[in-house]
This record gives structure tokens, C-alpha cells and sequence, in this order.
């Protein structure tokens, strides 16, 4: 046989075309031979020449059989065998580079453990064949694919036993791609136990390992941190998070801790995020010497100014982690970043913020024990270490006195007074850290606060959860601030995290329970109210009953009064054996009490007991105690409206019992007489009217034949029904007691510049108007006057609001005596209360069909100072699309008409307006009707142009000659045009409303040359290709891929309309600002015509689609 040439590479053998028409079988032949001889006699080998470029080019071209490979494997399975126990003697070069052939043919099929034979089968021959060296690299390739494999760990071992910094320089980058994890490979290098390893393998891969790594594993690291991608953020920084904890002290290295620290340099908010995690975990190890974790701790706190707001939330949880793990002292600095993050613009910071905080207050607590907001205690604890201190300073000058005389023991005492100084030392300390945690609480109270008011309800919890945490560590100012949360119970999302504060905080805590309720304005104890109502419905009775024995206790005590009436109240009418004489007490209170205010409280509590008798008692009672007033305390006249309201509601024939009190009211005191005697007309008046039409429904229903045939039911009715009749007449006789009020409301007009009292004015005007409703000639004499006052400008503005809210009752009645555009002027008023409260009255008449004008007066306060302006703007019209969707549509249009002509609302208004209202419109049929509508709108600058025979181009003339100022939005047509452009902007486009806009493109192509309405398409375009890409991505059924090549289609040739207006617009730009010369105006050429055919997937249906072209002097028909 001919020699042979050993190849140096993979396919560098020049006789492989010689190889490539062998048969399997001719291949299984020779492989046999092969394997007899590497078996039998080993040095025969050298003498063939031609077997290895036969065997391992049939086998690289892939003609082989499963009998081909198994021999194959055999001889590679079994040769490896006798080489790594030695029996084989590979002295020939040839018979190395023929395993090495196989190996490299065969890697993927051989079990793992053979992969460590190859390399110290092949490691004397590394330098004679790139074939064995390509081995190498094979084996690198399997360790690194499976870093946790225990052969992958012995390969590396063996290649960094060998010295060989070929081998080293290519394991480092291997192990640093951004996929792989390294760490357990690198504590194996470390000689750190693994989990799940028991000691007999541990020891013996011990043995494997070279006796230093730290240079590798420092290698590997500083790699891994200089090839990072923001691609494999996520995978690189539970990587570096793994390193950190089991390999921390590698990175108190000056090399590898300033290579990771510049990683804060990188413009990726994920790579700044693992850095900040990764500093995190390091402080939390505590490797770093004292001054180097406070640096470090210096520099997360700066990075709470992150630009990217996910920066800035990762470093408020990592300092969240260090304070829960107390890895780190407390320090107020931190403190400072957390509340200053509360006023961040992101929602996810000031969550970060608020949990940071919750952190502090707990570490604090922990540390510093209880602790209170009041300064008065902090300055009362600073006077007694003061005297303390005197004290010790005068005990120092007794000691030196007796050293003097050498009366005692000088050490013992020198001892004691040290440990004393100490001791103040740490008071102090503890001292200043209270005053400081006090300070950054009370300045972040406010901002906790408008948080937790927001409409964020996942802060919003965030807030709640600090507030308990307050609450449980005995916070005593806590309670100011969780009085101005009360309001969230009528939040369904918040009410069980608001019921669980207050129910742990106060509930189980009487006294702060009381102290809460002593506080409370109305607004605030109605909120309480439905909380206990919640507690109720939530079964738990049991604790609340326990606070309901308490009340009684301490109100037989005479403490605290009136929260505990409120509180039993708030509670209800529990069974109780011992019911019965707890009213008792209520009554013989009631007989002593000068309080209206406990008045109120009682009347309130008896109303919920069912028995009548038990009423009449304490009525006498109450009458009595309403007569005791003395003219300086309101309180009476709610405790008047209350009894009168009770009355009505739970005694039978309320007349009787409320002329009675009427009647025992002294005539001297006018302002109670004036509001009783007008508050029981109105209720009664009420009454009777509410009577008679249920006595007159249940007469009108059909009796069965037994009451058919008794006459007296009917009679019964018909005697009910005369006797209301009677009382309603007789409420309009106590118009008879409005003369003082006439009198007093006439005088305000007057006398409106001098002193007065504001109750008896206030009084006055709310009893006059009483009685206006009750009666209507007391309306025609009195209305003009009510009308001045309303107008008068030194009237104080409670007055003009009851007078505005009142107006709407009478406005029901008797709606053609009220100039109602009286109170339509106050909704413009200067006076905030005024027009907050005309806009409510309004917008509530609208809703009710009551009155009918232009919507545009209550769209105009969409963009008010007042934010509560703002939001019932807002509501109207939310309530109009939900009663009645199809007059929205209809209003909307002629909404907008009315804004541009009539008020001439600016941009940024309109603005605001839009983007709040059109997408209330949900529905997609509702959508489109209003789309084609307004698109139908846009003639109206054609007719205003032609009107003022003055085209586009003649204004921009007229513009550059100075005569008129040129302006996009002059006219009042155009400016509806821009408004309506605005509009569409918010509406949701899909097929329908696309198809719209290409369908009506005539109608709006001119108004296209106003610049504004031309860049709002645009966008409108842009929200077409986001829709367009959406549909494309979900087509998945034949029908959904249809509608996708539509939307295609249509928005091609709506993006060719918008283009064929833009030549115009340039033109149009350049006449207004350069005057072109007269060849550049020859040189403009017309643009071509559209040559977009449009062809929807709908079949044997024909529609004519008119598309223009620039100049619109044709069209091209479309089959549709």
C-alpha cells in the first residue's frame, strides 16, 4: 500500500472524492478490519495507508449504516478503555489520530464519562494535529454546555491541572457567555461543598482539582462582568447574585469590585438594576470593612436619582432588604431618600418609597421601642435628661470635694459616674434619633396621605399597611391622620384593608377608639358609621359587643359623653338582658343633659327601637329639652331637624306631636320658630303628599269579593285620603309664620353693608325657602327678593349656595316662576363655593330632564382650577352616556359647534375635553355613527370659506401683504374643523371606522390643508398601523387573515390620500413665508394620479369607492 499523509484537519484530506461512492458495505468491511487489528496486533496498523482517509471521510459524508455505527462506537468505547487503564501503548501517532477521527465523528453519541478518557488519552499528542486539538476544544464545548455535570467539573479540573494557558484563556471565555452558569463549576474550584454532595465525593474530586484556582475563578469573574448584554440582563444577574453568595470574598478585590461598580455607566437600566442587586447581596454578606460598606451604602443612595424609574425602585427595595436583614445601621439618610421618593412622578417609585418606610418604622420600633409623634413628650423626656445632666455635674463637684479630703474610695466612684455619663449618652442619642424620626414622619404625612387618597388603590394599600404598622408600634398622633383615610371605606377595593386598621387598631384599643370619635368632624363620623356597618356584616358582632358594654359603662361614668353615644349608635340596638335599663339611663340623661348635640345622638339611637310607646316617652322628654335653648348653640337646629324627621318617620300621626312642639317653641325666639315651624310644614307637606298617593294606589287595586262586599275599607280610604288632604292644605297655612322671615331676607338687601348676624340671616333665608316650596303664592310674592340676595355681592356665599340648592326644589314645582338663568350665571361666578355648587344643582337638573340647555356650559369647567369642578364636569357626562347613549351621540356634535362659536374655548381646553370625554364612547357601532357624522361636519369650512369668498391661499396673500394676520384657526369654522379633528384623535379605530375614512375622504380632503387637522390624521394614522399590526398578529382563523389583508389594503390607501395633500401643504408653506420666483412656480408640477386599487376579500357585492387625487379633478372606481 501506498503511504499515507495523516490529515491535519477536517476535510483537508485531498483522496476524499476517492471515498465518496463506497458502499456501506465495503465500509463495514474495513471498519471490521480495523477493529481485529487494533484488538489482535495493534502494529500492523502502521502498515496500512489507506484505511483512515476510507473509513473517516465515508463516515464524514454520511454514508454509514446502524451496523457502521456501532462498530464505530465500539472501537472508540473500547480503545479509550485500554488507554485510560493503561494496557494500550499509543505510541503510534497514526492509531491517536484515528481515535481522534472517531471521537470527532462520534461525540454526540458517547456517554459523558468517556469525555475526560479522550482528554488524557490525547494530551501528549496536542501539538502534532489539529484534529487532536479540535478534540479539545470538543470536550471545552460539552463542559461548558452543562456547567452543573460532575464530568464537566472534572474536565475543567484536568485541563487547569495541565498549565497550559491555551486552555485556561479559553475556558475563561467560555464560562463568561451570558447563557451558562458558572457558579457551581467555580465552587468545585473554590472547595466548597456542593448541596446534595455527600463527603466520599467530595474528597475524591478534591483530589482532581489543582491546588489553586483563585486566579481562574478571578479570571472567570472579571470576564463575566465585562461581557455582559442588557439581552441576558435577567440570566447575568441571578449569575452574579449566585457568585455573590457563595464566592463574596472574590469580589472585595479592587479589580473586580471597580469593574463591577463602572457597570453603572451603562446606558440599560437592567444592567444598572443587577449591579445595585448585586451591591445589595454584597452589604448584606458583610465582607467589605467597615468605611468600604459605608462608601458603598453612599452610593446606592445616590442612585435613588436614577433616571429610569425601574433604577430608581430596585435601589429603594435593595435599602428595603438591607434595613429588614439589618445589614446595615439605621441611618437617617435613608430615611430622608425614602420620604423624599414619596413625591416621585412613577407610580412603582413611590411604591418602592412607601414599602422602604414601612421598613424604617419597624427597625426603628424595634431598636428604639415605643415612640410618639407628640413633641410635647420629646421636649418633656429632653427637660429630665437636662436635669439629669445638671445633676451629674454637681455630683462631679461633690466627688472632687471629697477626693479633696480623701473620704472615699476613688475608683468605685469614678466607675459609677461613667457608667452613669454613658447612660446619658444613650438617652440622648435615642433622643435625637426620635426627634429626627418625628420630623421626616410628620413631613411625609401629607404626601402618605394624598397617596393613599389617590385613585392608585395598589398604593393606596402600600399607604394603609405603614399606617397600621404606626398604629401597632403605639404612634399616639397616628390618630389626626387616620381620620383623613376614613373617607376610602367607600372604596370597595380598600374597604378590607381599611377595615383591618381600624379593627386591630381601635376596636381592640377602647381608648384610642374614643379619642378617634372625640375627633371627628361629621364628614368623618359618617365614614366611621359604614365601617361598623361593615363589621357587622362581616360576623364580627362578638368584639363589637364587648366595645358596646364598654360605651354604657363609661357613659354611666359621665366620660366622654358624646363619643360614646356616637358609638352605640354606630354599634345599634344589640340584645341585652340589661337593655332596658341602659335606655332608662338614656332617658334620665336626656332629662339632664343641655347638650343638643347628645340630644341629636339619643334621638338617633331610639329611632331604631321597633316599640312606639317607648317613642312616646321620649318625645315628652325631648320637647322638653329643645326648650332650653339658650340662642348660642347650632347644634340646636340639627337636633330640631332630627326630632322633626324622626317624628315623621316612626309615630303615627306625625301632625299631632310636631304642632305640639311647634307650639311650646317661645314666640321671642324668631330664628327657632322661623326653621321649626318651615322645616315641619315642608316634612309634613311631604308626608301627606307621599300618603295619599300610596292610599290612592291600594284603592285603585282590585278586592277580592268579602271586601267587595264591605263598604267600610272604602270608606276607611276615602276618610284617610280627606283627612291628608286636610293636613296638606293646612301646611300651607303655616306660611302664615314667614312674615319675620320676609322681613329679614328684605332687610339683608337693604342693610346689606352693615353688621349682621350671619345664623339669623342663614336661618332666615333656608325658612323662606321652605316655605316657598310649600307654598306657591308664598313664591310669587318672595322670589324677586330671593333673587336680589343672590345677586348681592356682600351676602356671604354659604347663604347663595343653600338659595342655589333650594332653587332646584322650587324649580320642580313651580318651574315657570324661576328665571332660571339665574343660577346658570353662577356657574361663572368668582367665588368657588358659589360655582361648585351651581354646577352640581345644574348638572343634576340636566340628568333629570328637568331643564334643558346647551351641554357646552357644563363642558366648559372640564378644565377648571378646582379639581372637584373638574370631576363633576366630568360625571355629568359619564351619567348622560350611561342613561341614555344614543342622546350623547346625538348632543356630542352639536357640543362641540356650540364650544368653537359661542365660547370660543381654546385648544388646551378642548384638548382636556376631548381626551376626557370621547372615550367614554365604547360601543363600536356608537363609535362609527359618531365618526361618520363628524366627518360629515368638515363641509362646514367650505360653506364659511365660500361665504367670506376667501379662500386658503388669498388669506396667506393677504397674510404676506400685511393686510390680515394669517392664522390656522381664524374662523370659526375652521376652528370647529381643528376641534373635530381633536375628537377623532380619541376615537378607537378598527375595519369599520377605517373604511369610513377612506370611503369619506372627499368630504375632509380640503380641510386638510390646515396644517393642525393635517398632523392630527397623521396621527390617526399611526393609531391605524398599531390596530393594523394588532389584527395581523391575531389572524389566526381564515375569516381574522381576511380582515388583516382588508386593514392592509385600506390603510395603503388611506396613507395615499394623507400623501396627496402634503404637495399642497409644502406649497402652501412656501408661499406664506418665501414667495417663490416665478420659473420656481412653473416648475411645480401636478402630482400623479392614485393608482391604488383597493379589493376587500367580500365577494358578489359592488360598491363605488371614490378615491381623489391631489388636484381632485378625477377619481378612480374601485370594485367593493
Amino acid at each position: 500500500m501506498a503511504d499515507f499523509e495523516f490529515p491535519t484537519s477536517l476535510g483537508d484530506y485531498k483522496g476524499e472524492d476517492q471515498t465518496k461512492n463506497k458502499t456501506p458495505a465495503q465500509i463495514y468491511k474495513y471498519l471490521t478490519t480495523v477493529s481485529t487489528n487494533l484488538i489482535d496486533e495493534p502494529e500492523k496498523l502502521n502498515e496500512c495507508t489507506t484505511w483512515l482517509d476510507f473509513v473517516y471521510f465515508s463516515i464524514k459524508n454520511g454514508n454509514t449504516t446502524q451496523q457502521i455505527n456501532n462498530v464505530l462506537s465500539d472501537i472508540l468505547k473500547n480503545q479509550l478503555d485500554k488507554a485510560y487503564l493503561g494496557t494500550l501503548k499509543l505510541g503510534s501517532e497514526r492509531i491517536t489520530v484515528f481515535l481522534a477521527c472517531c471521537y470527532l465523528c462520534w461525540h454526540n453519541q458517547i456517554e459523558q464519562q468517556e469525555h475526560i478518557k479522550v482528554l488524557k488519552s490525547f494530551v501528549k499528542y496536542i501539538k502534532i494535529s489539529k484534529l487532536i486539538q479540535e478534540c479539545f476544544s470538543m470536550v471545552m464545548s460539552v463542559a461548558t454546555s452543562n456547567c452543573q455535570s460532575v464530568i464537566a467539573h472534572q474536565i475543567v479540573a484536568f485541563l487547569l491541572s495541565q498549565n497550559n494557558e491555551h486552555y485556561f484563556n479559553n475556558l475563561v471565555v467560555a464560562f463568561s457567555a451570558q447563557n451558562i452558569n458558572c457558579v457551581p463549576l467555580l465552587r468545585r474550584l473554590n472547595r466548597q461543598k456542593l448541596e446534595n454532595e455527600d463527603e466520599d465525593t467530595q474528597i475524591r474530586f478534591q483530589e482532581l482539582l489543582p491546588t489553586s484556582n483563585s486566579t481562574f475563578i478571578e479570571c472567570v469573574i472579571l470576564e463575566y462582568l465585562t461581557t455582559i448584554k442588557p439581552l441576558y440582563a435577567k440570566t447575568s444577574r441571578e449569575v452574579l447574585l449566585q457568585l455573590v453568595r457563595f464566592l463574596p470574598d472574590f469580589f472585595t478585590q479592587n479589580n473586580i469590585l471597580h469593574t463591577l461598580l463602572k457597570l453603572y455607566d451603562k446606558e440599560q437600566w437592567m444592567i444598572r438594576n443587577t449591579v445595585t442587586m448585586t451591591l445589595g447581596e454584597l452589604l448584606r454578606q458583610s465582607v467589605f470593612m467597615e468605611d468600604v460598606e459605608e462608601k458603598l451604602l453612599q452610593l446606592l443612595l445616590l442612585r435613588t436619582h436614577d433616571s429610569h424609574v425601574h433604577g430608581r425602585s430596585c435601589v429603594l427595595y435593595a435599602l428595603k432588604e438591607l434595613i429588614s436583614s439589618r445589614s446595615v445601621k439605621l441611618n437617617a439618610e435613608i430615611l430622608y431618600k425614602a420620604v423624599e421618593r414619596l413625591k416621585d412622578k412613577s407610580s412603582s417609585a413611590r411604591r418602592a418609597a412607601i414599602s422602604l418606610l414601612d421598613s424604617i418604622i419597624k427597625a426603628y420600633s424595634k431598636q428604639y421601642g415605643i415612640m410618639t409623634f407628640k413633641s410635647s413628650q420629646l421636649e418633656k423626656n429632653r427637660k429630665l435628661l437636662e436635669l439629669e445632666k445638671q445633676k451629674l455635674i454637681e455630683d462631679c463637684q461633690n466627688l472632687q470635694e471629697q477626693l479633696n479630703r480623701n473620704q472615699i474610695d476613688i475608683k468605685y466612684y469614678l466607675d459609677n459616674l461613667e457608667s452613669q455619663l454613658n447612660s446619658c449618652r444613650d438617652r440622648e442619642q435615642k433622643l435625637k434619633a426620635q426627634q429626627v424620626f418625628q420630623n421626616q414622619i410628620s413631613i411625609a404625612m401629607p404626601d402618605l396621605i394624598k397617596i393613599a387618597l389617590s385613585n392608585i388603590h395598589t398604593e393606596s394599600k402600600c399607604v394603609l399597611q405603614v399606617f397600621t404598622t404606626l398604629m401597632i408600634n403605639h404612634q399616639e398622633g397616628m390618630i389626626e391622620y387616620v381620620k383623613q383615610i376614613l373617607v376610602l371605606v367607600y372604596q370597595a377595593e380598600l374597604q378590607e384593608d381599611l377595615n383591618k386598621l381600624i379593627f386591630n387598631s381601635f376596636v381592640r384599643n377602647y381608648s384610642k377608639l374614643i379619642k378617634l370619635i372625640e375627633i371627628c368632624d361629621m364628614l368623618e363620623i359618617t365614614c366611621l358609621e359604614q365601617l361598623f356597618k361593615s363589621f357587622k356584616q362581616k360576623n364580627l358582632q362578638l368584639k363589637t359587643a364587648d366595645v358596646w358594654d364598654k360605651a354604657w359603662d363609661y357613659l354611666k361614668q359621665q366620660k366622654y359623653i358624646l363619643p360614646n353615644l356616637r358609638l352605640i349608635r354606630f354599634i345599634g340596638i344589640m340584645d341585652d338582658a340589661q337593655l332596658y335599663d341602659k335606655l332608662c339611663y338614656l332617658l334620665r340623661h336626656l332629662k339632664d343633659t343641655k347638650q343638643f348635640s347628645e340630644i341629636t345622638e339619643i334621638i338617633l339611637i331610639i329611632q331604631e327601637i321597633p316599640v312606639e310607646d317607648v317613642h312616646q316617652i321620649y318625645i315628652k322628654e325631648i320637647i322638653k329639652s329643645l326648650q332650653n335653648y339658650d340662642g348660642s348653640d347650632l347644634e340646636w337646629f340639627r337636633a330640631c331637624d332630627t326630632f322633626i324627621r324622626f317624628t315623621v318617620e316612626k309615630i303615627q300621626k306625625p301632625e299631632i306631636t310636631l304642632l305640639e312642639f311647634l307650639n311650646s317653641i317661645p314666640i321671642a325666639n324668631i330664628p327657632q320658630l322661623m326653621f321649626a315651624s318651615s322645616t315641619i310644614g315642608l316634612k309634613l307637606y311631604v308626608y301627606s303628599e307621599k300618603m295619599i298617593k300610596q292610599y290612592r294606589k291600594e284603592k285603585t287595586q282590585p278586592l277580592d269579593e268579602m271586601d267587595q262586599m264591605d263598604n267600610s275599607i272604602q270608606e276607611h280610604m276615602d276618610g284617610k285620603i280627606k283627612e291628608l288632604q286636610d293636613l296638606f292644605e293646612k301646611m300651607g297655612d303655616l306660611s302664615e309664620y314667614s312674615s319675620s322671615a320676609e322681613a329679614i331676607c328684605k332687610n339683608m338687601i337693604t342693610d346689606s353693608y352693615k353688621e349682621r348676624n350671619l345664623m339669623i340671616d342663614q336661618i332666615s333665608v333656608m325658612s323662606l325657602l321652605q316655605f316657598m316650596i310649600i307654598s306657591k303664592s308664598c313664591t310669587v310674592r318672595n322670589i324677586k327678593t330671593i333673587m336680589e340676595i343672590l345677586d348681592c355681592q356682600q351676602v356671604q356665599s354659604i347663604i347663595k349656595c343653600n338659595i342655589i340648592t333650594m332653587l332646584s326644589d322650587i324649580y320642580y314645582r313651580y318651574s315657570d316662576l324661576i328665571d332660571i338663568n339665574k343660577v346658570l350665571q353662577k356657574m361663572d361666578d368668582k367665588v368657588l363655593k358659589v360655582r361648585r355648587t351651581a354646577i352640581i344643582i345644574v348638572s343634576h337638573l340636566m340628568l333629570m330632564e328637568l331643564l334643558r340647555i346647551d351641554a357646552s356650559q357644563i363642558a366648559k369647567h372640564i378644565n377648571d382650577q378646582d379639581q372637584t369642578i373638574k370631576k363633576h364636569a366630568k360625571i355629568f357626562f359619564v351619567e348622560l352616556y350611561k342613561k341614555d347613549s344614543q342622546k350623547f351621540y346625538q348632543v356630542l356634535p352639536d357640543l362641540i359647534t356650540s364650544m368653537a362659536h359661542n365660547y370660543q374655548v381654546s385648544e388646551e381646553d378642548f384638548k382636556i375635553f376631548a381626551k376626557e370625554i370621547i372615550p367614554l364612547v365604547q360601543k363600536d357601532k356608537l363609535q362609527e355613527q359618531i365618526l361618520e357624522k363628524f366627518l360629515n361636519r368638515f363641509d362646514i369650512f367650505d360653506r364659511e370659506a365660500s361665504l367670506k369668498n376667501r379662500s386658503i391661499m388669498q388669506r396667506v396673500q393677504e397674510a404676506k401683504e400685511d393686510i390680515i394676520p394669517y392664522n390656522p384657526v381664524q374662523l370659526t369654522a375652521e376652528r370647529e374643523c381643528v376641534y373635530l379633528s381633536f375628537c377623532l384623535l380619541y376615537l378607537k379605530f378598527h375595519l369599520e371606522n377605517l373604511r369610513l375614512l377612506v370611503t369619506n375622504f372627499p368630504q375632509y380632503k380640503k380641510v386638510l390643508k390646515n396644517p393642525i387637522i393635517l398632523e392630527q390624521f397623521k396621527q390617526i394614522y399611526q393609531k391605524c398601523r398599531k390596530a393594523a399590526s394588532s389584527c395581523k398578529m391575531n389572524a389566526r382563523k381564515t375569516e381574522a387573515i381576511q380582515q388583516s389583508h382588508e386593514f392592509s389594503q385600506l390603510l395603503t390607501i388611506f396613507k395615499t390620500n394623507l400623501d396627496s395633500v402634503d404637495p399642497q401643504l409644502e406649497r402652501l408653506h412656501s408661499v406664506s413665508h418665501n414667495q417663490p420666483s416665478q420659473s420656481n412656480q412653473q416648475q411645480v408640477t401636478k402630482p400623479k394620479k392614485i393608482q391604488t386599487q383597493y379589493r376587500p376579500p367580500k365577494k358578489n357585492t359592488k360598491q363605488q369607492i371614490r378615491i381623489p387625487d391631489s388636484d381632485d379633478s378625477s377619481s378612480m372606481e374601485l370594485e367593493y
